[in-house]
């Protein structure tokens, strides 16, 4: 599915079992991104990754950088990302993914904003830019 698409090229992404071995735990680890790829055409290949899954259940998957773990999903999360994947409006799956996400220690990073609907609207949007700079923007990126 990922080299079928022509929007990923370019992408590199190692997707594997924790130390080769833990089936419990899954990798979606970035190797390479082009300058001219966006965080959507990275989440986009995330999500790719999880329809790829979609009939597996993991207790975590680890988003990781150039072999360094940096973010968690819970795998049932990560599960619903599969099977939602043809119908789902990539735009709410966009704008609720970061409140599922914990650090490493499963530590919750963002809560879930309240208020107005422009708002709301872009801090969905700024945890969305910030999940992907803590994940691998900031060791891509000069500058960051």
């Amino acid at each position: 599915m990922l080299s079928r698409d022509p929007r990923n090229a370019g992408i590199a992404v190692w997707v594997h079992y924790q130390y080769g071995i833990n089936p419990q735990r899954l990798v979606i680890d970035l190797r390479g991104i082009p300058g001219e790829k966006s965080r959507v055409d990275v989440f986009r290949v995330l999500l790719q990754c999880a329809a790829t899954q979609k009939g597996k259940g993991y207790g975590q998957v680890i988003l990781s950088s150039a072999g360094t773990p940096k973010l968690l999903i819970p795998g049932e999360y990560f599960r619903t990302l599969g099977e939602e994947y043809e119908y789902q409006n990539p735009v709410y799956t966009m704008c609720t993914f970061p409140y599922q996400i914990t650090d490493l220690n499963g530590e919750p990073l963002f809560v879930q904003p309240e208020g107005g609907i422009l708002y709301v609207l872009e801090q969905q949007l700024k945890d969305f830019a910030e999940v992907h700079d803590r994940w691998y923007v900031r060791d891509t990126v000069p500058g960051e």
